[in-house]
């Protein structure tokens, strides 16, 4: 199935940054601590640090289950205290799909000859 590139942005609500930067701080020490197949998980805010977008690169979708389960326990508290939306380019696994069901994720699959 290949890679899954991630777009994951998230809105921040008004007086909650301080609480987003700390989940941050969680998430991007679990992924150094635990993640195998994270190839790139890189944070960039807008110049009022409104708005939040994380780059992310997974090796195949396993990758990507094992990043969920890995910050998992801060993302829910993320979603509290922001708007979030994503987009995962690649070709994910059902199981993939199913791990973000019900979120605002747009899925972008690599068609032949493109």
């Amino acid at each position: 199935m290949g890679a899954l590139h991630v777009n994951a942005k998230f809105s921040i609500h008004d007086g909650k940054l301080d609480e987003f930067k700390n989940y941050q701080n969680r998430c991007i020490e679990a992924v150094k601590e635990k993640d195998t197949g994270t190839t790139e998980y890189d944070w960039y805010y807008n110049s009022d640090q409104s708005v939040c977008i994380v780059k992310e690169t997974y090796r195949d979708s396993e990758a990507f289950l094992e990043h969920l389960g890995n910050v998992g326990e801060n993302l829910g508290p993320m979603m509290g205290i922001t708007q979030f939306s994503g987009e995962v380019y690649g070709t994910p696994s059902a199981e993939v799909k199913k791990a973000v069901d019900g979120l605002e994720i747009t899925f972008y699959e690599r068609k032949a000859g493109a």
